[in-house]
């Protein structure tokens, strides 16, 4: 007689032999992606200062108010004291904010060093990118070389560049690292008819990180809704509504 607990061997093998393949792919992928955010701020680390970009320096003293406010466990900044050449402006509510509460709280953490703290900032966003691009490419290849390729090869992309270094605007570059995620969202509900949760906490990140990219985020959906109407009719939007 076979015995049973070999065929139940055999899959234990094989599952862990699978979970092993997994997470050495994560690893040496989470490796890759940190090695090229670190090859992308070399430009920037290998000399004294900031390069000046079209938005000159203003968007950086952003950093040090928000930390300040932070400083005083004010959460919500609404009212800066230090801009406006001493008379104030209300810049901190309705300017973009999701770069600097970042940064913000990196700067209070290395205790008000601010070239690191950008370094620092800049490359969480191009690693919420990178991976968010994957994700998006899981739904369009099954060919880890691909999905390795496309979200690394995002990230030395030419308005990448354009956006923090070139133009030095922090808020939409910080926007567009969140972007893939949402092209995730769009090409899961086309491909496998899904309606995931994540769509909420990437519209208010969006929106928070920059409100134009945010505003142009719902023609996109508007585009996905329709594209996915064309090919699945109303029975197949009566049944992601729920």
């Amino acid at each position: 007689l076979r015995s049973p607990r070999k065929p139940c061997l055999s899959c234990a093998d094989s599952l862990s032999s699978i979970l092993r393949q997994k997470w050495i792919y994560e690893v040496a992928y989470a490796a890759i992606v940190l090695g090229a955010a670190a090859l992308i701020l070399s430009l920037v680390g290998r000399a004294s200062g900031w390069p000046i970009g079209t938005a000159f320096y203003n968007e950086l003293i952003l950093v040090p108010i928000y930390a300040a406010h932070f400083r005083h466990l004010d959460f919500f900044p609404v009212w800066s004291s230090s801009d406006g050449l001493g008379l104030g402006t209300p810049v901190l509510l309705f300017y973009h904010k999701a770069f600097f509460y970042v940064s913000g709280f990196i700067f209070i953490l290395l205790g008000g060093a601010l070239k690191p703290t950008l370094i620092i900032s800049i490359a969480l966003f191009l690693v919420v990118g990178a991976y968010g691009m994957r994700q998006a490419l899981k739904l369009v290849t099954g060919s880890r070389l691909l999905q390795t390729v496309g979200s690394v090869g995002f990230l030395f992309t030419n308005y990448v560049f354009t956006d923090w270094l070139a133009r030095g605007d922090l808020p939409e570059f910080s926007a567009m690292m969140i972007v893939p995620w949402l092209l995730y969202w769009c090409l899961n509900l086309l491909k496998n008819r899904r309606v995931s949760l994540v769509l909420i906490p990437v519209m208010a990140f969006l929106v928070d990180a920059h409100s134009a990219i945010g505003l142009l985020a719902v023609f996109t959906l508007a585009i996905t809704m329709i594209t996915f109407l064309a090919v699945a009719g109303i029975r197949g939007l009566r049944a992601i509504a729920p």
